[in-house]
């Protein structure tokens, strides 16, 4: 049995229930951890791959952010260097309504030398139109569903991205 969900679907809370169950009845279950991204488990994987990859690392590596916060940060420092945002709408700390609306106020204060807008491209799981309206109100300029297809990425790039000369 495999348990496979996008961030906030109620992976863990399923695996432990079931790590429970499986204890309780005697059967035999390995229980395994294969996000790096998790912050805790509520189960006792008997491999957990954290004890391989640190993300904190590979995130340092390559200047990557795990939160809406960070991301803000990271276009605060070099705005002029971001062509478009591809934003999770769901992220701890910040999600990513309240770090576009931090961003759109960010290009429109009279303090800024941003001279562009730049692009940001909602990222959700959810389906149905709440979930555009908030995107647009939050100030986003489109919306993809989660999983992404390469056609669709295709697609948003031709229509949201300068041309280059």
């Amino acid at each position: 049995l495999f348990i496979v969900g996008t961030a906030g679907a109620g992976k863990s809370t399923l695996v432990t229930a079931f790590q429970r169950w499986a204890r309780f009845l005697d059967i035999e279950a390995l229980t395994i951890n294969l996000d790096p991204g998790a912050e805790r488990v509520h189960y006792d994987p008997e491999f957990d791959v954290r004890d391989i990859v640190s993300l904190s690392d590979v995130m340092d590596e390559y200047d990557l952010g795990p939160n809406g916060a960070q991301i803000l940060a990271a276009y605060g420092k070099r705005p002029e260097q971001v062509d478009l945002i591809l934003m999770d709408c769901e992220m701890p700390v910040m999600d990513g309504y309240d770090a576009c609306r931090e961003i759109r106020r960010l290009q429109d204060s009279d303090s800024n030398s941003i001279t562009r807008r730049t692009p940001i491209i909602a990222l959700t799981a959810h389906l149905g139109g709440e979930f555009e309206q908030m995107a647009r109100h939050a100030g986003m300029d489109d919306l993809v569903t989660k999983p992404i297809r390469k056609n669709t990425l295709s697609n948003l790039f031709s229509i949201w991205l300068p041309e280059t000369e």
